[in-house]
């Protein structure tokens, strides 16, 4: 960033990632109990999982090593490369369960929010508009705000901040382009498809191997799926899991328990309070021992259902699928009225 000073926001990342690892106790009581302004970062240690190799990483250290040595609060950063952004996941998954967590790591937004639900981050909004450690206007502008907005979620919770952007591309063999009679690259999926077959019939004139072409190697990766779900203006279950969120929510309501459902798309938590949920320290102050409850309950009935309360969909699930879930709640709910109902 162009804006922004190495030692500015150095103390800026310390505070914010010094809170992530704080225990259950620490984490319900974060938001009232840490001065940001009073806060002395000198000396501390940071890890950093990352995801970057090769020239790309060699980059990083050389910036971790110059932040190193010139920072003047003396803190001392160490960056790890940690695999792919799904490797660096499931780390996280098993250090929230009770091993060892980073101090910052590189996530894709679905898997920030799901660490900040799970009261693995913080809100970063707090330290970004600290008058001591967080940014100016014009440092803040200097992030895309598109980007910004990407990891920010309902009540103004920032789960990250953008450092970089991937885009999608596509090289193509201008020469190969003209053998199979295209005067440039397709520009829609149909002419894509089309060049893709004529391509794997077609072996380029240049091959040493004649007998062997590819048209399109698709790589099994996230970001590619997306890309061409995006461009077709299509989305990812959403709806479903918007709709499947307030479905449950009235039934909730419906019966007078002490249950709700929070989330994005197709994430939720359900949650055994009905004080609002805003942050993670909200959650904490709910039934415990319901929460567990569920979780084996949820399991007996054939539903999987994450220990803390978590319920994601997936492509795969249909309408069936979604009644069966609900059905499951609903028996729950059933048989344990008394227990969840409100005061």
């Amino acid at each position: 960033m162009k804006n922004i000073t190495p030692t500015g926001l150095a103390a800026l990342l310390l505070v914010l990632v010094s809170l992530a690892g704080c225990g259950e106790q620490e984490v319900s009581q974060r938001q009232d109990k840490v001065s940001l302004e009073s806060t002395d970062p000198t000396g501390q240690q940071i890890i950093f999982w990352y995801q970057h190799v090769r020239a790309r990483e060699e980059a990083l250290q050389e910036m971790i090593a110059q932040f190193n040595a010139e920072n003047p609060h003396r803190i001392q950063l160490r960056g790890e490369f940690a695999g792919r952004y799904s490797d660096i996941y499931n780390k996280m998954v098993v250090a929230l369960q009770g091993g060892s967590a980073p101090d910052l790591l590189v996530a894709y937004q679905g898997q920030a929010l799901e660490y900040y639900m799970a009261d693995g981050i913080v809100d970063l909004r707090p330290y970004i508009t600290s008058e001591t450690w967080g940014l100016s206007q014009a440092e803040e502008a200097d992030f895309g705000q598109a980007f910004m907005r990407q990891n920010r979620i309902r009540g103004g919770v920032q789960t990250g901040l953008p450092p970089n952007r991937s885009i999608e591309v596509i090289y193509y063999n201008v020469d190969w382009l003209h053998e199979l009679g295209a005067d440039g690259p397709p520009q829609t999926w149909d002419e894509f498809a089309r060049l893709c077959r004529a391509a794997r019939d077609t072996p380029f004139s240049g091959n040493l191997n004649k007998q062997r072409s590819l048209g399109f190697i698709l790589d099994e990766d996230a970001s590619r799926l997306a890309s061409m779900v995006f461009s077709r203006g299509g989305n990812f279950l959403n709806a479903a899991g918007d709709a499947l969120r307030d479905r449950l929510n009235g039934i909730f309501q419906s019966r007078g328990v002490a249950v709700q459902a929070t989330g994005i798309g197709s994430m939720m938590v359900v949650h055994f309070c009905d004080n609002p949920i805003t942050c993670p320290a909200d959650s904490a102050q709910g039934n415990a021992q319901a929460k567990r409850l569920f979780h084996l309950e949820m399991i007996a009935r054939g539903q999987y259902v994450v220990q803390r309360g978590m319920i994601n969909q997936s492509l795969p699930m249909t309408d069936k699928d979604r009644d069966g879930l609900v059905a499951a709640i609903e028996g729950f709910l059933d048989d344990y009225r008394e227990v969840l109902k409100r005061d």
